[in-house]
């Protein structure tokens, strides 16, 4: 049994999520709501993530519901996102939270964990693009020691912009984006680069 290094991204990322979370809530809600609401949109995350992944791709609903066998087949960011802000949703409405702080200080707090997720699929040689003849593109791929150097290195892209949401809609977020804003900027941004990034596969 042969340790994968590459999932190492994806433990950092759910531990960066948990604490940036915890940080960002801990003056407004306590803690007992925060770990309760992070958890349960994690695990939620994971299996939407498998089940968009299975319906995308056609592949098992079986082995998608098998959160054991994580490694078999893949996950779909969007389907993710989807189950973890219908939790937060649910969550705040449910207990009577404050749903637009919630959101707005969650989402920054994803960035910044999505950023780690797809060094996973960066080192792990997944979700690239097509087949490129750029030379800054291999070159890029080869310092990195990436798997596809051939192929356009999509995940670093998505990483750059995790990183520049972090910091404009969460530590340098300018006053006049209110709580209420930051959730739908998170949303149109990302299905913007998701619609370019198609464009390459």
């Amino acid at each position: 049994m042969t340790l994968n290094l590459p999932n190492i991204w994806i433990s950092v990322g759910n531990a960066v999520f948990l604490l940036a979370v915890y940080l960002y809530l801990r003056k407004n809600i306590s803690t007992e709501h925060i770990l309760g609401s992070s958890l349960l949109a994690m695990f939620t995350a994971l299996i939407s993530g498998r089940l968009f992944y299975a319906f995308l791709n056609q592949t098992s609903y079986v082995t998608a519901f098998n959160i054991f066998k994580s490694h078999a087949g893949g996950h779909s960011v969007l389907g993710a996102i989807i189950g973890a802000f219908f939790v937060f949703f649910v969550y705040s409405e449910y207990f009577k939270l404050p749903l637009g702080l919630i959101v707005s200080r969650v989402v920054p707090a994803w960035c910044l964990a999505q950023a780690f997720w797809r060094m996973n699929c960066l080192f792990a040689g997944c979700c690239f693009g097509r087949q490129s003849e750029s030379y800054l593109f291999k070159r890029l791929s080869t310092l990195l020691g990436l798997r596809n150097p051939e192929l356009i290195p999509l995940p670093i892209f998505e990483i750059l912009l995790m990183v520049v949401l972090f910091l404009s809609l969460g530590p340098l977020r300018p006053a006049k984006v209110k709580d209420g804003h930051v959730f739908w900027i998170f949303i149109f941004v990302y299905l913007f680069y998701r619609l370019i990034a198609w464009q390459m596969l």
